[in-house]
Order: C-alpha cells, then structure tokens, then sequence
C-alpha cells in the first residue's frame, strides 16, 4: 500500500505543468536545505539557495542552487578572477576535467576571468526522487572538491594540466582501492 501510494503521489507530481513542477521543486530545495541545517541564505525572488561550505582546512566556497528552464542547477564558483596570462592552461584544465568527470561540468567565462562548476538535473527526475537532491549535493560537493584542487594545483604551483589530470587521477584510484 506505501508504495502505491508513492507511485500515486508521483504520478500526480509529475502531471502538472512546467511552472507547478518549478514551484514544488523550489519548495522541495528549500525543505531538503532546511532539513540538513545548512547555512543557507534563500532568495524568494530569484529562486536561489546560497550556502557556504568548507573544502578544505582554510577555504570555503560558495555552492548555488536554482531552479531555471527545467532543471535543478548546482553551481559553485572555483576561481573568481584568473591571471588572463594562463587563460590557455586554464582551458585546457576544463577540458581535461570535463572529459574525467561523470556528472557536472567545468565552465570556464573568459569575459570575467572566472570558472565554475555546474550540475544539472531535471524537475521530472528531482518530482520522481525528491531524494536524489541529498546524492547530487554530495557529488557536486566532491567534484567541486576535486575542480579546486586541480586549479589550485594550475594557479599557484604553476603545474601542468597534463600532470594536474595525472595526479588527480591517481589520488581518485587510491582512494577506491582503500574502499574495498
């Protein structure tokens, strides 16, 4: 009987239109934001959750979350201005990583010198699992980990992308052999 109901209540939710579908994952975010106790600040308006959260002993990044054009946006800024003279690296760093990633995606905006990194999901799979938003919180949360260790490793040890890529690599392999 619980799972029927389950399967009701889902088939329900995913029947409404795109702007009732927005509407209850905005408060579905919010709930899930409330609920973990994050320090959040929640903007009404713009549709936007921003949190800070450690990923190292020294630094904090900023995670947004929004909900726009049919998806749930994960967002988090990994470099705020970058020294124009390694834009090339930099590039070639997002392109390194996008290709190693498994979900997400580094962007890199030229125009303002800055990187980002992004995770989308659709309103249809966050209505059909409204759980799935505490899974892709951790594994933006630890792919945004593993972006700023990467550019931290390009723009202040000047070290190679090709090598960058290598290491981290290595470091991801360790750490699933430890596991088992």
């Amino acid at each position: 009987m619980k799972h029927l109901f389950h399967y009701l209540k889902v088939a329900f939710r995913i029947s409404f239109n795109h702007n009732r579908q927005e509407e209850l994952v905005w408060r579905d975010l919010k709930d899930y934001h409330k609920t973990q106790e994050y320090n959040s600040g929640i903007f009404e308006k713009e549709k936007s959750i921003e949190s800070l959260f450690p990923i190292s002993e020294t630094k904090s990044l900023k995670f947004t979350y929004f909900t726009r054009n049919g998806r749930l946006h994960f967002t988090s800024l990994i470099l705020n201005k970058y020294d124009p003279d390694i834009a090339s690296e930099v590039f070639i760093l997002a392109t390194h990583l996008n290709n190693i990633l498994n979900e997400g995606s580094v962007i890199v905006y030229p125009n303002h010198l800055c990187v980002q990194f992004v995770l989308k999901t659709s309103y249809i799979a966050n209505l059909v699992y409204p759980s799935d938003k505490h899974r892709y919180t951790k594994i933006h949360y630890d792919s945004s980990i593993d972006v700023f260790w990467a550019f931290v490793k390009l723009v202040t040890d000047k070290e190679d992308p090709a090598i960058i890529i290598a290491d981290l690599m290595r470091m991801k392999e360790e750490l699933k052999e430890n596991k088992i």
